[in-house]
């Protein structure tokens, strides 16, 4: 083991007593890891099924609907649920901080796979005709996460770890729109069925020139809500994303108390949530002042 590398794992520590976690299952810079090897999707790379238990991912749970008015009213409403895994694919030493022992960390986060899409829509026209179709679909979804450290509020007493993460989507990738009709009229079915499969596949733009930023190494989960524009470009709904860094988790997870710094009696014994997401800069703004990379 070189010398470079033997530093990595008091400095992984310095960064995890920043916010005094139970366990810390950072990636070790001391040789055990390779950064270069890119994430392994687990299943289908995502899941909606909640398990990826003690694994650093991004938890989707999205509900929206557009309307298309005109000469029949389509209305489409969607989910999007699943989790996409992320690894740490490359680590770097930056100069010192505050409240960080020695050179500090700095990690690239990547993850890939696909979450849930199950898509509803209601065709109704002046001729009472009315038909019913269903979509069970998923996107793609790619993520880059870079690690940061920053200053959150007045008188903190250190910089806070954080990770902003890129999402680029591509939805409506499979146009297999299953539909029915009230006069069951085969061909006004297959009219309806090759009208929804016109979706284009299309990204989400949106979400690439801006990052989601949240707590790094907190030992619960942390949420950022919002509204967004749907691909569409019609919708209205709730867009929910999760970030989980898979720390203290499961059964044996280790319950905070009276020896917690920010612990006082009666508070549950613990940790229950993490300081919210929030919206940050494009990822190529993010600064990570990186004077060596490790291999």
């Amino acid at each position: 083991m070189d010398a470079r590398a033997s530093r990595g794992a008091p400095l992984l520590i310095a960064a995890c007593i920043l916010i005094i976690v139970a366990s810390c299952n950072m990636p070790s810079l001391s040789g055990d890891r390779d950064f270069a090897s890119q994430s392994e999707p687990l299943s289908s790379g995502g899941s909606s099924g909640g398990g990826l238990t003690g694994v650093t991912r991004l938890e989707y749970d999205h509900n929206f609907s557009f309307l298309y008015p005109g000469g029949e009213t389509v209305q489409v409403d969607v989910t999007v649920t699943g989790e996409i895994p992320l690894t740490t694919t490359q680590g770097g030493l930056g100069p010192a901080i505050e409240c960080v022992l020695g050179d500090t960390p700095y990690f690239v986060d990547t993850g890939s796979g696909k979450v849930d899409f199950v898509g509803t829509a209601q065709f109704s026209s002046g001729d009472d005709s009315h038909c019913s179709c269903t979509l069970a679909d998923s996107v793609d979804v790619n993520i880059v996460g870079k690690t940061f450290f920053e200053w959150q509020n007045p008188g903190d007493k250190c910089p806070q770890p954080r990770i902003a993460l890129q999402l680029k989507e591509q939805w409506f990738t499979d146009h297999n729109w299953q539909c029915s009709c009230t006069d069951e009229d085969d061909t006004r079915t297959m009219q309806v069925e090759q009208s929804m499969a016109m979706f284009p596949i299309t990204g989400n733009p949106e979400l690439e020139e801006q990052t989601l930023v949240f707590p790094y190494l907190c030992p619960a989960e942390s949420t950022l809500e919002a509204n967004l524009t749907d691909p569409s470009g019609l919708g209205t709904g709730s867009y929910r994303w999760t970030f989980s860094s898979g720390i203290n988790e499961g059964p044996d997870r280790y319950k905070l108390g009276p020896s917690y710094e920010g612990w006082e009696p009666g508070m549950d014994e613990e940790p229950t949530h993490c300081a919210p997401g929030e919206w940050g800069p494009s990822l190529d703004s993010i600064n990570q002042p990186v004077t060596e990379w490790l291999e």
